[in-house]
């Protein structure tokens, strides 16, 4: 028997075990109803009642601005044609390891050295992999992944060919025009010092940048008092590189790369001085390393999906790069749908999907599988563990599950910033409790329990619609959040945490009621205010950041008018052996089973016990005896 039961134990044995398949399909039915209803009525309030919708989708979701902004400009760092097209004075080029390029001219002129002599030939072989990072009105950013193959020219450095990965994440408009604010540009350092260490070390590339430095640069020549044979000797005593890779620095690396500049363009000679010399902008290179690091210029996350990428493509993780086979460039291109041998090769609808599109197909995925599996395991544990029985045993673990809400809640949204996928289960084992049926009892009460008044049902269904629209707006939460369709920001982490506060009291309605309601409408407050100040942040993230904000407010609504009904129809004095019409299902239920025991089979099984009991103090003495 249970002593104090929650209110879950009265609706699990008022259900009792036997549910017929009509029921549950009706219950599935009016789920599937709640979901439409709510979330399309959520998404044309926010989208055109609050957020006045126009007919052009671009000027009211800065996520699909962005992605067809980008799209539309048919960005390519490769196509140094075009730069004036995105970059212009104010634009910024930066590449921890060798500094940073400010203007379209000085852009273009860093990204074209691997058309130097130095290169047989630099291609791409990969097409661009999108990875959102941030949407506001205000500025796009997006990660940008690929990976290209570049051939050194045996007259210059060592007949050597390598594929790496190469990655940037832009900062970016489109309103008025598409224009790109800032490029942080991504190569491994192995990969940097196999090029500029390895095969660009050789006494070929020595001779081109001394002779440079004597034909083309006259007055750094005479600067460093050089001659052909001491400038020789000076690049020869130089390291390659740094000790971590950096090209920024007094060393033959930051020499090659200028060299190739300077053969064509007189502002990069003071680049290639020995000694100090500051060039027109009064700017100084090649002489001491300002040590940044890639972790500087990009996130965690950036790195991981970079990294991730590379194990995609096929390459080391540690190195981002590998070997291939010299010779004369055998590469087509990335290939289009017209040159596949099988005519129906990427001709399912999914294939006109855009990248951030195909992230909102796989969130949808990932959230109606938490639904069914949420909903599922909440009537797997009703009809065969539960079987319409409730004890003290059930009670404590039903506390248990409550009381590890908070905790588990937490780990969840910490997996899905961190867009491990291992928070999707955990969402469903959090957010369903284990599988106790709680939503769909209530939803069950409302619809069959014909005893109770039908103020008592309404109340019921109320609860029912909000615990269905919550449990199914934290499951959308999650997928949005672990496929970055919604990036990881503060904000998306502080609509949270009033939440997980929420659940830490929620214990102490078994013993004062009072202040758990105080404290519970207080945090209720604080959620409030942080979900709608959050509202236009998160509808900017994504539209389904809206939807997900306004359907998670509507749900705590829907509580709050349950817990103010409760308040007009409770019962001053009510007799602890009657079950209450007002009081929770789950409450009623528990009631109801202690009514349903038999008294003599209670006392024929406390009398089979005593019989046990001497039994088994016999054995004992027995077994002492012996």
């Amino acid at each position: 028997m249970c002593k104090k039961r929650s209110s879950i134990g009265h609706r699990v044995t008022k259900s009792g075990n036997e549910v017929a398949q009509k029921e549950l399909w009706s219950l599935f039915c009016l789920i599937s109803f709640i979901l439409l209803t709510v979330y399309s009525l959520t998404y044309v309030i926010v989208e055109y009642s609050i957020f006045n919708g126009g007919t052009d989708y671009r000027t009211r979701n800065p996520a699909d601005a962005c992605f067809s902004g980008l799209q539309s400009s048919k960005l390519d760092l490769m196509d140094t044609h075009k730069f004036d097209e995105w970059f212009d004075d104010s634009s910024i080029l930066e590449l921890a390891e060798t500094g940073v390029y400010k203007g379209a001219a000085e852009i273009r002129e860093y990204a074209e050295f691997f058309k130097s002599p130095f290169y047989d030939y630099h291609e791409r072989l990969t097409p661009y992999k999108f990875t959102p990072v941030s949407f506001t009105k205000d500025e796009c950013i997006i990660n940008v992944s690929t990976a290209n193959r570049a051939q050194i020219n045996a007259k210059y450095g060592r007949p050597r060919c390598a594929e790496s990965v190469v990655s940037f994440t832009a900062y970016f408009t489109v309103e008025p025009e598409f224009h790109i604010r800032r490029i942080n540009l991504f190569y491994s350092q192995a990969y940097l010092t196999e090029m500029f260490a390895q095969s660009l070390n050789t006494d070929s590339i020595r001779d081109f940048v001394c002779n440079v430095m004597e034909s083309n640069c006259q007055s750094t020549f005479q600067l460093n008092n050089a001659t052909s044979q001491s400038c020789r000797e000076t690049y020869d005593a130089l390291p390659s590189t740094n000790t971590e890779g950096h090209l920024d620095d007094n060393s033959k690396g930051c020499r090659i790369l200028h060299s190739a500049f300077a053969a064509e363009n007189k502002d990069h000679c003071p680049h290639l001085s020995f000694v100090p010399e500051n060039d027109l902008k009064g700017r100084m290179k090649c002489q001491e390393s300002k040590s940044t690091k890639p972790s500087d210029l990009f996130t965690d996350f950036e790195l991981d999906s970079i990294r991730n990428f590379a194990i995609q493509k096929g390459f080391l993780p540690d190195t981002l790069f590998r070997q291939c086979d010299y010779g004369p460039s055998d590469f087509i291109g990335v290939k289009q749908e017209s040159e596949y041998k099988l005519g129906v090769t990427n001709k399912i609808p999914l294939s006109g999907l855009s990248d951030h599109e195909f992230l909102f197909y796989i969130t949808f995925t990932l959230w109606v599988t938490m639904l069914l599996t949420g909903l599922g395991s909440e009537v797997f544990v009703w009809m065969i563990f539960l079987e319409g029985k409730w004890d003290q045993d059930k009670e404590d673990k039903w506390k248990i599950a409550q009381f590890l809400f908070p905790l588990l809640g937490a780990t969840t949204v910490g997996l899905a910033i961190s867009h491990n996928y291992l928070a999707v289960p955990m969402l469903v084992v959090t957010m369903w409790k284990f599988g106790f049926p709680e939503t769909i009892l209530y939803l069950h009460a409302a619809m069959y329990d014909r005893d109770r008044k039908s103020l008592g049902r309404i109340i019921d269904l109320l609860n029912g619609i909000g615990m269905v629209v919550h449990h199914s707006s934290s499951a959308l939460y999650v997928g949005a959040v672990v496929t970055n369709l919604i990036p990881s920001s503060r904000v998306v982490l502080r609509v949270t945490m009033p939440l997980l506060m929420q659940h830490w009291f929620v214990l102490l309605r078994y013993s004062n009621k009072f202040v758990y309601t105080a404290i519970e409408i207080l945090l209720e407050v604080w959620f409030e205010w942080t979900a709608i100040t959050s509202l236009e942040l998160l509808h900017q993230a994504h539209w389904t950041g809206g939807v997900i904000l306004g359907s998670m407010l509507f749900a705590h609504w829907m509580y709050l008018i349950c817990g103010t009904m409760r308040l007009f129809v409770a019962n001053v004095e009510v007799n602890p052996s009657e079950i209450p019409d007002e009081a929770p299902p789950l409450d009623r239920l528990k009631r109801k089973s202690i009514e349903h025991v038999d008294p003599n089979l209670m006392l024929e099984t406390l009398k089979l016990s005593e019989t046990f009991d001497l039994l088994d103090r016999s054995d004992i003495q027995c077994s002492e005896d012996i």
